[in-house]
């Protein structure tokens, strides 16, 4: 078993960006794998304008750790996730979604990992070789630790292989751990 990142490819296609002063850290913290649907208010959004002749992906960058996804890869991720994710509708000219992953818990073994703090303080600040709980992986396919920043989020094997046959684009899977066995 292996659990990779999963990134959105903002390098190459469009980004998206609030229209309003909203705090990007205070948005990221409320995304604590709690439903948002009942009540959920859609921020208003547009391109970023440096983006004018990037092509439009199916995982467009809003911030860090947020997938917003098209419609058609928002069916998939219904169909196949439903238990791990809620689809957030956004108020914007095209039908997007941010993904809200609601699978999390402790799944990287801190005491395992190779973590770096920022001085003089227990607050991490990367981890820079992960370990994680395999015996609660199991039957994962898409989650969140709840111990590390919520910009993270992790799929497994069978999601990574799920996505890439979907053919989509705006994305990219980083390794980042593979089990013993």
């Amino acid at each position: 078993m292996k659990v990779w990142r999963f990134d959105d490819d903002a390098s190459n296609f469009k980004r998206l960006r609030f229209v309003d002063n909203i705090d990007g850290r205070e948005f990221i913290r409320s995304f604590d794998g709690s439903s948002k649907l009942k009540s959920w208010v859609s921020p208003k959004l547009e391109f970023e304008p440096e983006d004018i002749n990037k092509p439009i992906g199916d995982f467009i960058h809003l911030l860090s750790g947020f997938f917003v996804v098209n419609k058609r890869v928002a069916n998939l991720f219904e169909k196949h996730f439903a238990s791990s994710i809620e689809l957030l509708p956004l108020d914007f000219a095209e039908e997007f979604y941010i993904v809200n992953i609601l699978d999390t818990d402790k799944y990287i073994d801190y005491e395992k990992s190779s973590i770096k703090y920022f001085p003089n303080s227990e607050q991490i600040l990367r981890i820079k070789k992960f370990e994680f709980i395999e015996a609660i992986l199991q039957d994962k396919l898409i989650f969140k630790d709840d111990g590390f920043p919520v910009t993270e989020i992790y799929v497994t094997d069978e999601a990574k292989r799920l996505v890439e046959d979907w053919e989509v684009k705006g994305f990219r899977f980083v390794e980042l751990w593979a089990s013993d066995l």
